[in-house]
This record gives structure tokens, sequence and C-alpha cells, in this order.
């Protein structure tokens, strides 16, 4: 007999002369490799639930060591929190309300994508904002060589022209100058919001 008759498993599929191939070896070893895993893992799930279970009998024994005071001054500490959690979302509820109703009352001859870059969270602040963005506004229908005119007001139009298209489509045969290409994306963005 072979001295590998009292290895037991190593004994398993091997030939009779007491020699493994390399492939009965890799068998054998990934069989133990297996099961050796499968050991340490439920060992690892087994000390992550006592981990767990500790954890809590831990918190627990500390919630009952808390005297009634400590658990009131907890209470009244997480109180505290919400408190100011809901005074800082009013204060910026009232803060955008007035925004939104001074740029209502005092910036109308601006086109709403300049509106909506106003910024500031006191009056003087916003109003300083919607100057300085209606001057920026002035200098760019300036600049681009067309007088400042509503849109799509025929009366404002320079000399009698027919006012910038509202729909945003070119006239027939007429290319738009950049100004007019802006003008009629803020008209069409004016009916978009109204429509």
């Amino acid at each position: 007999m072979s001295q590998n008759t009292n290895a037991g498993e190593a004994t398993e599929g091997a030939p009779q002369g007491g020699t493994f191939t390399q492939a009965q070896v890799d068998e054998l070893m990934g069989k133990r490799l297996s099961r050796a895993n499968a050991a340490h893992e439920k060992t690892q799930a087994e000390l992550q639930a006592r981990i767990a279970e500790l954890e809590k009998a831990e918190g627990d024994r500390k919630a009952a060591a808390m005297s009634e005071l400590e658990r009131a001054v907890a209470r009244a500490a997480e109180a505290e929190k919400a408190t100011l959690a809901a005074q800082a979302q009013a204060e910026v509820a009232q803060t955008d309300a007035l925004r939104y109703r001074l740029v209502a009352e005092k910036a109308t001859d601006l086109p709403d994508m300049v509106r909506r870059q106003v910024t500031g969270s006191k009056p003087e602040e916003i109003e300083a904002s919607i100057t300085a963005l209606r001057s920026e506004w002035e200098e760019l229908r300036k600049g681009m060589g067309q007088p400042p005119r509503s849109v799509g007001s025929p009366s404002a139009a320079p000399g009698g022209q027919p006012p910038v298209p509202t729909t945003g489509a070119p006239q027939p045969n007429a290319p738009l100058s950049p100004y007019e290409e802006l003008m009629a994306a803020v008209a069409a963005e004016d009916a978009a919001r109204k429509g």
C-alpha cells in the first residue's frame, strides 16, 4: 500500500502509484479552499451579528443609565435643531418673496432672462442688483446697434420700422441682426411664460 492511504481525502482520485497530477492537486486544493472560505464567511457573519448585538445592548444600557434630566436635555437639543432649521427655511422663503415682489414692481421693463439674475437679500441690495442689471441690459442693447425699445411694441420701433418678430422666426429674405435675434428669443421666452 502507498503512504497516501492514511491521508483520507488525499487518496481520493489518486492513481495506484500514489502520485497526483497537477489537475488533481488543483481540484483537492480548490475543495479545501472552498471549505475554508465557507467556514471563514460563517465566522465573519457570526462576529458581525454579535458586534451589532453588543452595540445595541450598549446603546440600550446608556439610554437606561441616562437620568430623566439628561433625556429631557437631549430632546430639547433635538427640538432646538429642528427650530433653527425651520427658521432658516423661513428666512430663505421671506427673502425670495421680497426679491420676487421687488422684481415684479421695479423690473417690469427687463426680460425674464434678466430678471432671473437679480440677487440680494435686503431691499437695497435687490434694488441695486436691478439697477445694475438694467444698466447692463441697456448697454448690451446699445452695443448691438439698436436703440432701447420694448419687445414687440410697434410704437417703440425707430423710423417706423416693423417691430422685432415675436415668434423668433426670421422674416423671409431678411436675416435678423444679432440684436433682433436676441430680442426674438426674449419675446419667445415671454410668450411661453405668459402662454
